[in-house]
């Protein structure tokens, strides 16, 4: 009681701040309930921020008239540990703070989408991750900084630390920079990590471990001033148990980085074609005919294939194929045997004997084929194997390329559970005729209907449709409004509505056997979705022309 009654105006203040904060992210979250969409509160940083920098500055402040009145050496260096009451008042604060947040935030959204229990846990551990961690940090950086005796030099590095933790230095790191390699390292800065991993939004649970790596070891590094100056015994071994602590939160945090940076939306595929200009001719169709894939799939958070490619052609001679150029090449085998091969940019050439079998084995990141231990999403447009002749993969537009002709594909999995406009044959086998692969593992779950697989999301959220009468109506709406345009001549395996997810065609796309839409935009104007999706399927790919 008598440390809420000696720092009640600091306190009055942080609960002024938190209930702001609050309000601020209630308001700012009515529009972005869609956990879908990156992390959970994507929209809301500013009000993260303004959280921290309150919290900062009123324990640097409490600190730094310790420090101003001449009592650091007694409060600190005498009573040591025992006088940082504050520190673990705030602390358990700012723990509250996350607890009434998480439930304010369930009870607001529970009225419109439907609140399971692993979405509330999601919606808890997001907060606790965005907020109430980076709180701890704000604790813990406010009294080292005010424990600096020179106010000056005290108030300059409180500046640049808030500077730098700032929603407009996060603005300048993604708007400015281009050397993705600086990038990923500055957005370590960003405490409330909602710029990290937004793509990662096809599974509700979307927290990847490198976040909790990245804010528990800083979280340890604040800690070892603390040790130094207050702890008696055990310092050393403290010590380097925090530091430890420390270059794994980095080690976890930055070991994405090598793939990142090169293979993972960062140095996306419009800025990697801006940067290497393709000089070659390029061929407008395909140069020879694949007749055959037989490919075999293994998705860990990057893609490591064996893809063995049956040619029309029997003919002898140099074959170049497009493979995306983040797909490292480990071989090139030539009816089983190792075969030389020239990879430069997105091409790959081989010296094929007569009739012989080509097999690439590679691994990597395509841009837009989303993989993970839980989720899988391989649109048709951007191919995880090769594919006959150079071929632009980005025109400017989000137009990947796929072969001019459909291929028999044989495609073996090692995730169970996966849509695909493929048969599945097997235990996590898929084959069928088709232009390009689709393939689909996320929070999806089918609604019974006859001429299709419909998928919808497991987890409403605010730009779905909750009623599976309505889905089925609005499918079947769009099916035949398709049908009548000419853009369809037979159902589509798949209608997945759940385009607002899904990361390439977020507006929608017609693909070669699938169809991937938000069921609110059928919902609201049928016959402009269409017309949007007629225009898509018209610019990306006719296949009757194709196969002509």
């Amino acid at each position: 009681m008598k440390l809420l009654i000696r720092y009640k105006w600091m306190i009055l203040l942080y609960v002024l701040l938190s209930t702001y904060s609050i309000c601020k992210i209630m308001n700012e979250a009515r529009h972005y309930t869609n956990l879908y969409r990156g992390t959970a509160f994507y929209a809301v940083s500013s009000a993260a921020f303004i959280y921290f920098a309150g919290l900062f500055l009123i324990v640097l402040y409490i600190t730094a008239r310790y420090t101003i009145s001449g009592c650091r050496e007694l409060c600190f260096g005498i009573y040591g540990a025992a006088n940082l009451s504050y520190m673990w008042l705030f602390s358990v604060l700012n723990l509250v703070y996350g607890i009434v947040l998480s439930f304010a935030y369930i009870h607001m959204l529970k009225d419109n989408i439907r609140v399971d229990k692993v979405y509330a846990g999601c919606i808890i551990e997001c907060i606790l991750i965005h907020y109430v961690l980076p709180g701890f940090v704000a604790v813990l950086m406010g009294f080292l900084i005010g424990y600096i005796k020179n106010l000056k030099i005290s108030a300059f590095i409180a500046f640049i630390a808030l500077f730098f933790t700032s929603t407009f230095f996060k603005s300048l790191v993604e708007n400015k920079l281009v050397d993705s390699r600086i990038k990923i390292i500055l957005e370590n800065l960003n405490l409330f990590q909602d710029h990290d991993n937004r793509f990662n939004f096809m599974i509700l649970d979307n927290i990847q471990l490198y976040k909790w790596g990245k804010i528990i070891g800083i979280i340890c590094l604040f800690f070892v001033p603390l040790v130094i100056f207050f702890q008696r015994r055990f310092r050393k071994m403290t010590v380097t148990i925090l530091l430890a602590g420390f270059v794994i939160g980095e080690v976890v945090y930055l070991r994405p980085v090598s793939r990142i940076q090169e293979q993972h939306l960062v140095l996306n595929y419009d800025l990697y074609y801006h940067l290497n200009p393709v000089t070659d001719s390029l061929d407008e169709k395909s140069p020879f005919v694949i007749q055959e894939y037989d490919l075999d799939l293994k998705f860990t958070d990057i893609i490591n294939a064996v893809c063995e490619v049956t040619l029309e052609d029997d003919a002898a001679g140099e074959y170049t194929f497009t493979l995306y150029h983040n797909l490292k090449l480990k071989s090139v085998l030539v009816d089983g045997k190792k075969a030389d091969y020239r990879r430069y940019t997105d091409f790959v050439t081989v010296n094929r004997p007569k009739g012989a079998k080509i097999t690439f084995v590679y691994y990597g990141n395509v841009d837009y084929c989303m993989v993970d231990d839980k989720y899988v999403y391989v649109p048709e447009e951007m191919p995880i194997y090769p594919v006959a002749g150079k071929r632009m993969i980005s025109d400017g537009a989000l137009n990947g390329m796929m072969n001019d002709y459909r291929s028999h594909m044989k495609v073996k999995l090692n995730r169970s559970g996966v849509y695909s406009n493929l048969t599945k044959t097997g235990k996590n086998i898929y084959e069928g005729d088709v232009f390009g692969l689709y393939l689909l593992k996320a929070d999806v779950r089918e609604v019974e209907c006859d001429d299709y697989t419909l998928l919808v999301p497991e987890h409403l959220c605010d730009d779905c449709v909750g009623d599976d009468d309505k889905n089925r109506e609005y499918a079947q709406m769009l099916v035949t409004k398709l049908k009548e345009r000419g853009c369809l001549d037979e159902s589509p395996s798949i209608v997945c509505l759940c385009s607002s997810y899904t990361p390439l065609k977020t507006s929608g796309h017609v693909g070669d056997g699938y169809i991937e839409i938000n069921s609110l935009a059928i919902k609201r104007d049928v016959e402009n979705t269409v017309d949007m999706l007629l225009k898509q399927y018209e610019a990306h790919m006719d296949y009757d022309e194709l196969e002509e």
